[in-house]
């Protein structure tokens, strides 16, 4: 986990595959931190990062991580490295808007939960509630929603 975490800040994105697929052999125990890593490492391939994304979720390695909130839509993020939130988000908003549909003048809000950096290690520099707006921004069919939680972005869905 840590080799590949060293990957994924090198942005070495062949060898972090290499070192996954060799842990996989020799029979390592794949957990969300080892997830976290290999996600940070593949963020830019998106098909490659949403493959890896959708294995880990029925691995079971990342939980409890969708819910309602006031009638809403969540994604919380917690525990989630920078890539695997992007991931996570690029993924769940496209979700959301075939579950909500797609219908003109429709407007669905959803809550994604970032947290608000209290528990981010000092030593850290991962922002993930900035890595959920530039996301969110660079993709015309959502809008976000003003609000007062600096811990969540609350987004307009299927504009």
């Amino acid at each position: 986990t840590t080799a590949m975490g060293a990957c994924a800040r090198a942005t070495c994105l062949k060898e972090a595959l290499a070192l996954f697929d060799e842990m996989q052999c020799q029979g390592v125990e794949i957990n969300r931190l080892t997830m976290n890593n290999l996600l940070d490492a593949t963020f830019e391939d998106r098909e490659l990062s949403c493959d890896l994304w959708l294995r880990s979720v029925s691995l079971g390695l990342y939980k409890d991580f969708e819910g309602v909130r006031e009638g809403k839509p969540l994604l919380d993020l917690h525990e989630f490295s920078e890539g695997a939130a992007e991931t996570a988000v690029l993924w769940w908003l496209d979700k959301m808007c075939d579950e909500l549909g797609s219908g003109v003048g429709m407007s669905r809000e959803v809550v994604i939960v970032t947290g608000k950096g209290l528990h981010r290690p000092w030593w850290s520099s991962s922002d993930v509630r900035e890595r959920v707006l530039r996301v969110v921004e660079e993709k015309t069919r959502f809008e976000m929603v003003p609000q007062k939680n600096v811990g969540q972005v609350n987004v307009s869905l299927c504009r």
